[in-house]
C-alpha cells in the first residue's frame, strides 16, 4: 500500500502543478498510476483500467482537490479508499456458458464449485442455467432464444461447460472468449496425454451424427442483471469424445491446475505467456485435418508439436537445440508410461521429419503406415499418436513448473523466465 500512497501522491501534484484533473488513459502520468493499481493486491481482483480512469477524475472532485493545497498520506488513503469502493460496487457475478462441439457425457460433472458441464434438454439446461443465474425460466428462455435464432441454432446441442466469475462485465466480456478457447484446449490436452485412445465416440452412430452436425460458434455470458452479452468465437474448436474422464478426480485437478495460467488480470508474468504460446501451437496440431482443414496434413501436425516444445523449452538463439531437448524432455517427463529410450527414440525421428519437411518438402510418414502388411500384433507403434502423447504429458505438467520457478523466486524483481531457464539448464 505505501507505494501506491507514494504513487498516489505523485499525480496529485502533477495534476496541482498543471492544473488538470480530468485526464484519462490517454495522460502518460495517469496511464502509469493505473498500471501502479493494477499491481496492488488490494485492486487485483476487481481490476478495470478503463472503469479506475473513468473514476479518477471525479474521485478527485469528489475530495475538492483541485481547490486544495497541501496534501499529505492521509490524502491519499481516503482517495484510494474511496476508488476502490467506487471499483468494487461494480463487481458482479458472471456466468460464461459454451457448448462443447462434438462432445458427449452421460451425467453432469462437477470439475470445481465454479466450474461444471451439465447434459440434458434443452428445457432441463435453461432452467439449471436460470437456476444459478438467479433469473425466472422465462427470462433465461427469452435471452438463450435470441442466441438460438440469431446466433449459434445449435447452442443446445451439446454438453454445455460453466464456468462462474465474479469481476467487472468489461474484463469478464473480454475473458470470456480467451477462456473458451483455453478451457476446451486443455480438456483436449488432457484428454490426448492420459486417456486417449479410449472414450472416443462413436462416428457410426446416426443419432451421435446429426445431432453433432453444426457446431457451435458463439459464447453467452449471462448475470442476474442485464448485463449478459453473446460473443462470437473466431476460432473453430471440438472436443470430440465421451468426457465421463473428467469425473476422475486427478484429472478434475489437473484441469483446475492449468486453467490457473489464463488469468481475467492484465498483468501476466512472461513464463505464463510462454506456455500459453505453447499451448497454443499444440492447438494447431491436433487440429490438422480436423474442423475443415483439408489443406495441412501430418507433417504440419509434427511440425506444430515441434514448435510447442522449442516454445516451451528453448530460448531464442540457443545452440544445440536438438540435443537439449531430447536430454529435457526425458528428464521432464519421468513419471510418464514410456521408457526414456523410446522417447528419444521418438524426438530423434520427428525432429529429424521436421527438418525434412520445412527444408526439402518431405513428407512425414508414421512408421506403422509404413509397412503394406497389416500390423496384427501392434509391433510397430503409432509414433504420431505418441509424440502427441510426449507432447501433451509435457504441457499438462506447466502449472508444476511454474510452481517450481515460484518457489525460486528470493527477489520480486526476478524474472520467473530466467529461472526456468537456469533450472532446464541443469538438466542438460
Amino acid at each position: 500500500m505505501n507505494s501506491l500512497i507514494r504513487s498516489t501522491l505523485e499525480l496529485i501534484k502533477i495534476n496541482q502543478e498543471r492544473s488538470e484533473w480530468s485526464s484519462w488513459l490517454d495522460d502518460e502520468s495517469t496511464y502509469n498510476y493505473v498500471r501502479e493499481i493494477s499491481k496492488n493486491n488490494k485492486f487485483s481482483s476487481i481490476f478495470d483500467e478503463e472503469l479506475i480512469a473513468g473514476f479518477i477524475p471525479r474521485i478527485f472532485y469528489k475530495l475538492n482537490f483541485e481547490t486544495k493545497e497541501d496534501f499529505n498520506n492521509k490524502d491519499c488513503e481516503k482517495f484510494i479508499n474511496l476508488l476502490y469502493d467506487n471499483v468494487k460496487i461494480n463487481v458482479k457475478d458472471f456466468f460464461i456458458i459454451l457448448p462443447l462441439n462434438k462432445a458427449s457425457i452421460s451425467e453432469n460433472i462437477f470439475i470445481n464449485p465454479n466450474t461444471f458441464i451439465i447434459e440434458g434438454d434443452r428445457n432441463y439446461k435453461i432452467s439449471y442455467i436460470a437456476n444459478i443465474v438467479g433469473v425466472e425460466f422465462d427470462e433465461m428462455d427469452d435471452r438463450l432464444s435470441h442466441t438460438e435464432k440469431t446466433r449459434s441454432p445449435n447452442f443446445f446441442d451439446n454438453p454445455i461447460l460453466i464456468h462462474k466469475i465474479t469481476h467487472q462485465y468489461n474484463i469478464v466480456n473480454r475473458f470470456s472468449t480467451h477462456y473458451s478457447f483455453y478451457s476446451t484446449l486443455l480438456i483436449n490436452l488432457i484428454y490426448f496425454s492420459k486417456i486417449y485412445p479410449s472414450n472416443q465416440n462413436n462416428i457410426l452412430d446416426q443419432s451421435y451424427n446429426s445431432r453433432h452436425f453444426e457446431n457451435n460458434s458463439h459464447v453467452v455470458v449471462q448475470c442476474k442483471n442485464q448485463n449478459w452479452v453473446h460473443n462470437p468465437l473466431r476460432f473453430d474448436y471440438k472436443c470430440d469424445f465421451n468426457l465421463d474422464w473428467i469425473k476422475d478426480q486427478e484429472n478434475k485437478n489437473l484441469f483446475n491446475k492449468l486453467i490457473k495460467l489464463l488469468s481475467p488480470d492484465p498483468i501476466q508474468v512472461n513464463l505464463n505467456k510462454r506456455f500459453l504460446r505453447a499451448l497454443r501451437f499444440f492447438n494447431k496440431g491436433i487440429n490438422v485435418n480436423k474442423l475443415g482443414n483439408t489443406i495441412e496434413c501430418e507433417s504440419d501436425a509434427i511440425f506444430y508439436f515441434n514448435i510447442s516444445i522449442e516454445c516451451m523449452l528453448l530460448k531464442a538463439n540457443e545452440r544445440y537445440k536438438s540435443r537439449k531437448i531430447k536430454t529435457r524432455v526425458p528428464k521432464l517427463l519421468d513419471d510418464i508410461d514410456f521408457e526414456s529410450s523410446y522417447i528419444n527414440e521418438v524426438l530423434n525421428s520427428v525432429i529429424t521429419a521436421r527438418g525434412d519437411y520445412v527444408h526439402q518438402g518431405k513428407h512425414y510418414v508414421n512408421p506403422c503406415y509404413s509397412t503394406l502388411v497389416f500390423d496384427i500384433e501392434n509391433t510397430v507403434s503409432d509414433e504420431f499418436a505418441d509424440f502427441r502423447k510426449i507432447v501433451a504429458s509435457l504441457l499438462s505438467k506447466s502449472y508444476n513448473f511454474l510452481e517450481i520457478c515460484n518457489y525460486e523466486v528470493s527477489d520480486d524483481n526476478q524474472d520467473l523466465e530466467e529461472i526456468w531457464f537456469s533450472y532446464l539448464r541443469e538438466l542438460d
